[in-house]
């Protein structure tokens, strides 16, 4: 996805945000001396995070099941999505996904999660490769690494694929229905229907 962001692209993709934080989610946030981590928005997803002893910006971080706590609830936990404020430029971030679903296939073949700071057009694939093994429960883990460059962003958002929520369909779906009207040379005649225009 890197690198193919055009002038006309403008007109069609939404611009990226960060994600805001959501009230009833508050009690997914953990803070560690400088390093906040965040999963308190929608689409995110993470259970528990816990520094490595020794390893000042060493984590380890666990996922939530899908659907946990709905009736939908699954045993598979593949999906992350957080945040991480608090570093400063040259900072060196070694991340630890514990007790996922086995992907030997995918992480065989270089897979690597997803990083986006703000300001960004797009996410970009992490630049450093992505290491993986099985663990003794049959679960499995992937670590990874991250510098923050200059000039260090407020918060940069790490996933596991490109994330789209259920908020980014919605504000698209009603983008594109403004587009709609718009392209068809419609003239609206209430101004309900004019404050739809892009």
């Amino acid at each position: 996805m890197s690198g193919g962001f055009h002038a006309e692209d403008a007109r069609v993709l939404l611009p990226l945000t960060p994600p805001a934080s959501e009230p009833e989610r508050a009690d997914r946030v953990w803070q560690f001396d400088k390093f906040r981590f965040r999963a308190d928005f929608d689409s995110a997803n993470l259970n528990d995070v816990q520094a490595v002893k020794g390893a000042a910006s060493e984590f380890q971080l666990w996922t939530r099941s899908d659907c946990k706590g709905t009736p939908y609830e699954t045993n598979m936990k593949s999906w992350f999505y957080f945040g991480v404020s608090g570093q400063a430029a040259g900072d060196f971030l070694i991340l630890t996904m514990m007790s996922l679903n086995r992907q030997t296939r995918l992480y065989s073949q270089d897979y690597r999660p997803w990083v986006w700071r703000a300001g960004q057009r797009e996410w970009e694939i992490i630049p450093n490769k992505t290491i993986y093994k099985k663990e003794t429960d049959g679960n499995f883990q992937i670590r990874f690494s991250y510098k923050f460059d200059a000039p260090c962003p407020d918060e940069v958002f790490f996933a596991f694929a490109v994330p789209h929520s259920y908020t980014d369909t919605q504000e698209r779906a009603s983008w594109t229905h403004r587009l709609a009207i718009f392209s068809r040379g419609l003239r609206p005649r209430t101004p309900a229907v004019r404050s739809l225009l892009p």
